[in-house]
């Protein structure tokens, strides 16, 4: 997509690898689950999100993935 047709211009601050299964609270909140009527913790959730995209055997697995911080790039321009 030509930058000036995007909405949101991200700008990446780190970029790492970590193992999915390293995943913490905090870091399972910050991808954007949570379910605080049923008092299950984050990274559970996130986990059975995961196995939900990804297959029954895929946190067994425990694989490498990347591990992405971002700022949003604020702009003057409005879009429609």
């Amino acid at each position: 997509m030509p930058k000036k047709a995007s909405r949101i211009t991200l700008r990446i601050t780190n970029v790492g690898v970590a193992r999915v299964q390293s995943i913490t609270n905090v870091d399972a909140l910050l991808e954007g689950v949570s379910d605080f009527e049923e008092k299950v913790m984050p990274k559970d959730l996130f986990k059975k999100l995961w196995i939900k995209i990804n297959g029954q055997n895929s946190w067994d697995e425990n694989p490498f993935v990347w591990a992405l911080s971002f700022n949003v790039v604020r702009s003057s321009k409005h879009y429609r």
